[in-house]
Order: C-alpha cells, then structure tokens, then sequence
C-alpha cells in the first residue's frame, strides 16, 4: 500500500534501495578482482604481478569509498524523489564500466601522451578519469538536491553541508588531474596513487562536523 502511494508521488523510500545499491556494488568488485592476473610465465619476476594487484586494489579502495558516500548521501533523506534517483542510476551505470576501465589502465595507462599527441594511454587515462570525475558530480548534485527536498532529515543539516565542502574540494582536485592529464605528457596513470588520498581527505572534511561549534 505504502509502496503504491510512494509511485503515485514519484518517490521512493531510501531504505528500499539499499539492497539493490549493494549488490550492485558487490557485483563490480567481484568483477574486479576476476580481472586480476594470475599466471605468471618461468622468465617473469613476482613484481610483475605486484604491478596490478596493487592497481586492482587502489581501483577497490575508490569503489568502496565512492559506494560509502554515496550511500551515506541516501541515508540522510526518508524517501527519493526522481532527481536522486536520476542520480543514483546514472551514478550505478559508471560504476559498472570500472571493471574494464580498470583493466585498460593497466594495459596502457603507463603510455605517455597529451592534447598535442594522443596516444592509447590518454585516450584511456582521460576515460577513467572523467567517469570517476562523473561519478563525483552526480554525488555534488545528490548533496545539492537534498538541500530544498521535503523529506531531508534537518537534524543532519551540518553533516551535509560538510559533505557538500568536501564533494567540492574532490570534484576541484578530479577537474585539476584532468587537466593534467589532458595537456601534460608527464602525468599519466598517476591518479590511481591521488585519488584514494583525495577521497580520504573529502571523508576527513565531511568527519569535521563532529566538532563543528554549530552541530546540536
């Protein structure tokens, strides 16, 4: 009955979704490590797949990181209306590309090349890069969203308007590795090392509303 009555509003109790936004989640990083190598010929050394798990790995710490925020995002609002939930479907369709995108960095990520000589490692570079850089606005724009909805929980009112200092500061830096990437032969696959950290520090902004003066 609650359910009919949520449709008939266009809406979508948080709750209902977390289910679904966790498994999907879990299918990607299941994904992820099947993509691991796992063979390695007589004349190779133990470094030569070292390379990639740590890769894989830094690519598993973004996912949960980017799963946790924006999961956080739909627990501070009771129902969805439709420009979360264009949000959060558009946010689950990039996240399901990371596998691949994972495996294409490592493969070519290392080519060197820029605006003034394209090569297969920009092309894929700048790919990751803007999905992870999609990702982070559509969860700016979630946070935003919340800001006049209905249904948003005031008593978090300072624990997003830290989330949303946070995004802003992610979503800067991303915009900065782009550039990078795009018009400096010289940066190539390093943002696999910078972006676990850039998130780390938007969760360490978001976490300041605990001694925020302001909080009740």
């Amino acid at each position: 009955m609650s359910f009919n009555r949520s449709l008939r509003h266009h809406t979508v109790r948080a709750n209902t979704l977390f289910p679904f936004f966790d498994a999907i989640f879990s299918v990607v990083l299941t994904l992820l490590a099947f993509n691991i190598p796992t063979k390695l010929s007589s004349d190779e050394d133990y470094s030569v797949i070292a390379q990639p798990v740590f890769a894989y790995a830094l690519t598993a710490i973004i996912l949960i990181l980017y799963w946790f925020k924006l999961r956080r995002l739909i627990g501070l609002c009771r129902f969805l209306h439709v420009p979360q939930l264009l949000c959060i479907s558009q946010a689950i369709l990039i996240i399901c590309i990371f596998p691949k995108l994972a495996n294409l960095v490592l493969l070519y990520g290392s080519e060197p090349g820029s605006i003034f000589f394209v090569s297969r490692g920009q092309i894929v570079n700048s790919a990751y890069l803007l999905a992870i850089f999609a990702y982070n606005a559509l969860c700016l724009l979630f946070a935003w969203s919340l800001t006049t909805h209905h249904y948003y929980k005031k008593a978090n009112e300072s624990l997003l308007s830290h989330i949303i200092r946070g995004q802003v500061f992610g979503f800067l830096a991303l915009l900065a590795m782009i550039f990078a990437e795009v018009f400096w032969d010289k940066f190539n696959n390093h943002y696999i090392f910078l972006v676990p950290l850039v998130l780390v520090f938007e969760e360490l902004m978001s976490a300041s509303w605990r001694s925020s003066p302001k909080r009740a």
